[in-house]
């Protein structure tokens, strides 16, 4: 039975025939590309119409926008981040993860449990999937 169905199925994806649905006997109409949850499908469950769409619709509101954002259009030069971090006093998200790995490090050394201590020793050289020890970041 299973292998009757996959053949059925497979049959309807490749010759694009699509057996009539009847739901309390009334035949439910079929389309090419329904929308489901946002997403266009076709019948071989490929991508194409979904993407064309979209396309199409990034399109629209590219050409609304360009006014803004056209050659012509008259919007002020933004200054650079780090006149912004300068002059607003906002720390780099480096010096930010380094602050934090420091304290962090500093917290674990005075820990009563000495499983949180542990933590601490960067002698395992063993490292699986992470290229650096969280508290390599302690090393700026």
């Amino acid at each position: 039975m299973l292998r009757k169905e996959n053949s059925n199925l497979k049959r309807i994806l490749v010759s694009g025939e699509c057996p009539p649905v009847t739901l309390d006997g009334d035949t439910i109409t079929t389309t090419s590309t329904p929308n489901y949850l946002g997403l266009t499908l076709d019948r071989r469950l490929t991508w194409g119409p979904h993407i064309n769409r979209k396309r199409i619709q990034a399109n629209i509101r590219l050409k609304q926008l360009h006014w803004l954002i056209g050659k012509k259009s008259k919007r002020p030069s933004l200054p650079r981040n780090s006149a912004i971090h300068e002059e607003l006093g906002i720390p780099w998200v480096d010096d930010e993860i380094y602050r934090h790995s420091v304290r962090y490090a500093s917290r674990l050394e005075n820990h009563p449990n000495h499983l949180a201590i542990n933590i601490l020793d960067n002698s395992q050289s063993l490292r699986r999937l992470q290229k650096t020890h969280p508290l390599d970041l302690t090393q700026h």
